[in-house]
């Protein structure tokens, strides 16, 4: 492993490394090759490999892309996921140019070479995350095609809510009312959608909000607020701060 890491990103990188088998600059994609399938190998030893070479190793971080949201995590989480060995290989294809290949361009390449492309529910979209000077909350926007000077857009402000977009919870709607905006954004193809964070249960924070759903599971105090006696008690029914 690096002796000082200094990456953002905090990915775990080990020493440049080749099969010791080579004789050659062990440049090759066949090179490559051979030592990217030696790493795979549990057969293989630390003497096997000659440093530094041109093979990149990554060290995974256990827990996957629940403890890291990094390539490395993802690309070994699938192959776990499909009952293989915990080992995966991971590359950047660039364009003609030398730049990073983009979506349009990935999708050419793959449809050329037979590959799959693993696609997001929907998109793609550009995300702009904005950080608000007066408590410090960040908010997504999420922007499909060009928006251009901003007319005939359509737009969704969304209140971030846990249970009903992650969970699916049965005790409201928002999770479907942001399902049905992101298909439509997806259909119209230059729509926005802007995801308010800090409005859960309408402001007034998901520890209150589960406590009331308790509450709500009971037919006598299905309208709890109006029959609590101490006014104290009271959470303001909306406490949303636009």
């Amino acid at each position: 492993m690096a002796a000082a890491n200094t990456l953002i990103v905090m990915k775990e990188a080990l020493t440049l490394c080749n099969t010791n088998d080579m004789f050659n600059c062990s440049v090759s994609a066949k090179d490559h090759a051979i030592t990217v399938k030696a790493l795979a190998s549990g057969d293989s030893n630390p003497e096997d490999f000659n440093r530094p070479g041109h093979i990149f190793p990554l060290k995974y971080r256990e827990g996957g892309v629940l403890k890291r949201a990094g390539h490395t995590e993802a690309s070994v989480d699938l192959a776990m996921l499909a009952g293989l060995n915990p080992v995966a290989v991971i590359c950047e294809i660039v364009d003609d140019d030398g730049s990073m290949a983009r979506l349009p361009r990935l999708q050419e390449f793959a449809k050329k070479e037979n590959l799959k492309i693993i696609p997001a529910m929907w998109g793609p979209f550009t995300t702009y995350c904005y950080k608000s000077y007066l408590d410090g909350i960040e908010h997504i926007a999420v922007v499909k095609g060009e928006i251009g000077d901003g007319q005939d857009i359509l737009l969704r402000v969304h209140s971030e809510c846990l249970t009903g977009d992650i969970f699916g919870s049965a005790r409201c709607d928002c999770g479907n009312h942001l399902a049905l905006a992101m298909k439509q954004i997806e259909a119209a193809g230059k729509e926005v959608l802007v995801y308010l964070r800090g409005h859960e249960g309408r402001g007034i924070g998901l520890g209150h909000k589960l406590r009331a759903y308790n509450l709500y599971g009971s037919f006598l105090n299905l309208f709890f607020d109006f029959i609590i006696p101490d006014p104290q008690n009271y959470l303001a029914i909306i406490s949303r701060n636009y």
